[in-house]
């Protein structure tokens, strides 16, 4: 299914269009993005990642969580989401991915490389803090 789709029929989604990773054993990453619910702004929210394994390097991408079901979009905007696991290689100029992608647990994920040279195999994970416009 194409990103496009999935925005499309998703309750809620959010972008990210510049998340900045290093590591080198130990990872961090950070971005702020938009979160829309059925195409209108309804707030802002922050990511963080921290993670631990066989990694070094850099690297900057985009990121796009698409939800389809109002739980994970409660969950997201209660700041109980987060996910984990990689295992991933970008080089600077990397062609983009195929997005064969599926919703799971009512949640889709997209990365897009933007820059950067790292590779990965880490345990950790993605936490985010939303704050809404009220």
């Amino acid at each position: 299914m194409k990103t496009k789709i999935f925005l499309m029929i998703a309750k809620s989604y959010a972008i990210f269009p510049n998340v900045v990773k290093g590591a080198i054993i130990i990872g961090t990453a950070s971005g702020n993005g938009a979160v829309y619910e059925r195409g209108v702004l309804v707030g802002m929210a922050n990511l963080k990642q921290l993670d631990v394994g066989a990694q070094i390097g850099g690297k900057a991408y985009s990121e796009i969580i698409s939800f389809k079901t109002d739980k994970a979009v409660q969950k997201f905007m209660d700041d109980d989401f987060q996910f984990g696991a990689n295992m991933s290689a970008i080089a600077v100029n990397q062609t983009p991915p195929s997005f064969d992608v599926t919703y799971n647990n009512g949640v889709a994920v997209f990365t897009l490389p933007k820059e950067g040279l790292m590779a990965e195999v880490s345990v950790g994970g993605q936490k985010f803090d939303f704050e809404d416009f009220d």
